[in-house]
């Protein structure tokens, strides 16, 4: 059985989160959007794109803020999920901007980030590989 995913996103990011989610779906993850509560059950991923700020990520995920500071789930590992268009956007670029801000602001660079290109044939052939790293669920 693969691992449910607790999928966090900015609500700017609302289209981008569903079209990762569905791609999740289909592949066999059960996938939460931006559930109330967080029980560290679950992965869970944080959605990372150019429209997506901290207060529209602490907004709908209040306690990653919390986990942040006060660390009250020692042993969570957080998913940071890049959505981009490899048509539109060259990902080395955007993640050297706001991108990468927001993920060293969350995450200091300790856990390994997922690259879901939306223009790509299979977007999540690279997901089970990254998933290697996470604990075991």
């Amino acid at each position: 059985m693969k691992p449910a995913i607790s999928l966090y996103f900015d609500p700017l990011d609302a289209k981008d989160a569903a079209l990762f989610a569905s791609a999740l779906e289909q592949d066999g993850y059960p996938c939460l959007l931006n559930p109330t509560s967080f029980d560290g059950k679950t992965l869970a991923a944080i959605l990372l794109s150019e429209r997506a700020s901290l207060d529209g990520l602490y907004g709908a995920a209040p306690w990653l803020k919390e986990q942040y500071e006060y660390s009250s789930f020692p042993h969570l590992s957080l998913l940071p999920v890049f959505v981009y268009a490899s048509s539109k956007t060259d990902p080395e670029e955007a993640f050297e901007g706001k991108v990468g801000e927001l993920y060293e602001e969350l995450m200091s660079g300790e856990f390994k980030p997922f690259g879901f290109d939306k223009d790509a044939k299979n977007p999540l052939a690279e997901f089970q590989r990254i998933l290697e790293g996470y604990r075991s669920y």
